[in-house]
């Protein structure tokens, strides 16, 4: 019987959640994280198969299975073993015998949930988009799709001020450092001093927001966007980033440098 879980830290409990495809859900809880550990991986011995053990290996915080269709399977919805990796989606599909597959969430070039009708019923997709493979996901049931939905959402999102904990192109490049120097090179290399100039505070404030809640969906455009809006959201970004070269910590030092050039 498919199972999903999502583990949860309270205080002083720590808990573990089961969802049965009746849309039942049962809460557990232990007391300590290694107990809650040693709980979970034990359940999911039981339900998770053999061709897909190495899944309940890793440090996951939801595990289960989900209906899903790839480029090789666009004809029919097939059943395949998802697992919730901080942030990788990593799975075992039917068509591939066993062998496991990642995706990388922060890569993610699209995320995207739409309704389709099946068999009368609506039913809700998510669709992923990672340097050109396609995943099309969904659950046993709506309150099992909720939960898988809201994990991935979160974990495709920026969550942290590392370069690492970014929303990434497919280069590995923050999406917030390529949008604005696509906008910069097709609209300011003929300006001079384009990154002395400053811009509006509230309108990069407004932007730097924006990319930082959802860097995919945050689109630059001439005539609702100005330049120096955008290279100050770029230079805000680079300076509060931890692990960038023009920290605060280091400015003086490239001042320095310069001087002594």
């Amino acid at each position: 019987m498919p199972l999903n879980w999502n583990m949860k830290e309270i205080q002083p409990i720590f808990t573990f959640e089961i969802y049965l495809p009746s849309e039942c859900a049962f809460l557990f809880g232990a007391e300590t994280s290694q107990a809650q550990r040693k709980w979970t991986e034990a359940i999911a011995k039981h339900f998770v198969p053999f061709v897909a053990e190495n899944l309940t290996e890793a440090d996951y915080d939801l595990i289960g299975q989900l209906y899903y269709k790839d480029c090789h399977t666009l004809d029919q919805w097939r059943k395949g073993w998802f697992a919730m990796d901080k942030s990788s989606l990593r799975f075992c599909l039917q068509m591939q015998e066993g062998q496991e597959d990642r995706m990388h969430l922060r890569r993610l070039q699209e995320l995207t949930i739409s309704t389709i009708l099946q068999n009368g019923e609506k039913l809700d997709v998510l669709l992923l988009v990672e340097k050109g493979r396609t995943l099309y996901i969904h659950g046993h049931t709506k309150l099992d799709f909720t939960v898988w939905h809201t994990a991935i959402e979160k974990a495709a999102g920026t969550d942290g001020n590392a370069l690492q904990d970014q929303q990434l192109s497919k280069n590995d490049v923050p999406i917030i450092v390529n949008s604005c120097i696509a906008f910069v090179t097709q609209y300011g290399l003929g300006c001079k001093y384009i990154y002395q100039k400053n811009g509006d505070p509230l309108h990069v404030s407004e932007l730097l927001e924006s990319f930082k809640k959802d860097a995919r969906s945050c689109k630059l455009r001439a005539g609702k966007h100005q330049l120096e809006d955008v290279t100050g959201i770029l230079k805000s970004f680079l300076s509060d980033i931890d692990d960038a070269l023009l920290t605060k910590e280091l400015y003086p030092y490239w001042i320095s440098a310069l001087d002594s050039v």
